[in-house]
Formats: C-alpha cells, structure tokens, sequence
C-alpha cells in the first residue's frame, strides 16, 4: 500500500493542508482508489516557506506549494507508482517542484 503524507505542520494548516488532504481523499474516492493508498498527516518537514508539502512513498514523491487544484495531477502522476509501471509508453509524470511549477518529465 501507498502512502500520501500530508504535512500537519503549522505553516502547512495555514496554507489549507486540511484543504488538501480532503482533494486527496475525494480525487481517490472518484478514481477508485482508495484501496491503494493511506493518507496520513504528518508532523512538520522543516520547510514550511515551501509548503504545504505532500510526499508520496515509498517513492520519495515530494511535492510543494501544493493546492486543492493539483490534487488531480498529483493522483494521475502516481499511477504508476500503483501500478508499479507506467500505463503505456507515452505515460508522463508529473511533479510539483519547489518553484511553484509543473514539470513534464518522461517516465
């Protein structure tokens, strides 16, 4: 089982975590997915000028500055973390880097 951690931490509640971890529970729940993941807070990351942070494990998936409307892309960009591979040869991932932007990368 997959695990999204979503930080707890003070700088991330203010920047609507709560907001988030429930886009989290919801774009599971409408993909049906909620078998394949557990969705945790967690205590601060220590980078909270980047937050709120969301990680993705036992991947090592690590997204900032995450709002309620990335949640779709962070969901999709995980399917191959569970399925372990991608869904075909043009899948992409995608991540959310710490300077606020999507990247496209190959898998």
């Amino acid at each position: 089982m997959k695990e999204i951690l979503v930080c707890g931490g003070t700088g991330c509640i203010s920047g609507d975590s709560r907001l988030i971890h429930d886009a989290i529970e919801q774009e599971l729940s409408r993909q049906g997915l909620e078998a394949g993941f557990k969705i945790k807070y967690t205590g601060c990351h220590g980078f909270c000028e980047q937050g709120p942070l969301i990680l993705v494990t036992p991947e090592e998936k690590f997204y900032c500055k995450v709002k309620p409307q990335d949640v779709p892309n962070l969901i999709d960009s995980s399917d191959s973390v569970r399925t372990n591979e991608p869904k075909n040869q043009k899948h992409r991932h995608y991540y959310l880097t710490c300077a606020q932007s999507w990247v496209d990368s190959s898998v």
